[in-house]
């Protein structure tokens, strides 16, 4: 189930126009992905634009990721869409995700995170870094806490 919290989020004029698509601006927005009760994602923006398809678009969200009600992860991008129905979320730009268990960083430029099966998948060059290992790589299927990864075209360094 989708909950949608616009507590503090407020229509307003937006600074730029907003092209035809857009229904409607939100500033300080805010969203929960829930499964029987148990939070999945949050996700924060200082502005959401809201499409006409029935997507969120969001400038410079925060995202921070649960495993049963626990945070595992946190993720961030100059931009994310959130498409309405089905909660998939798109992360882009300057992707960075950091997992508090793994010790781990994800960079990127496209993420995508399905909640059906709560996975990152991307097709784009990657780097994980973790302490004293930085590993490369193109493509990837992840776990919302970097803890389950499958890594494709892999290159590892050992950092000193």
């Amino acid at each position: 189930m989708l909950l949608l919290l616009l507590g503090a989020a407020a229509c307003r004029p937006s600074a730029t126009a907003p092209d035809a698509e857009t229904q409607q601006v939100l500033e300080g927005f805010t969203m929960t992905q829930t499964t029987k009760g148990s939070r999945q994602w949050e996700i924060r923006s200082p502005e959401a634009r809201v499409t006409l398809r029935g997507e969120s678009l969001l400038a410079t969200p925060e995202i921070r990721f649960f495993r049963h009600d626990r945070h595992v992860s946190t993720a961030k991008s100059k931009t994310a869409s959130i498409h309405a129905q089905t909660g998939a979320v798109r992360l882009q730009d300057e992707v960075v995700i950091v997992s508090v268990d793994q010790k781990a960083v994800l960079r990127t430029q496209r993420l995508d995170y399905t909640p059906e099966d709560q996975k990152f998948r991307t097709d784009e060059p990657l780097t994980i870094e973790r302490p004293g290992v930085r590993i490369r790589g193109k493509g990837l299927v992840a776990d919302a806490g970097l803890s389950d990864v499958t890594l494709y075209h892999q290159e590892t360094s050992i950092v000193r």
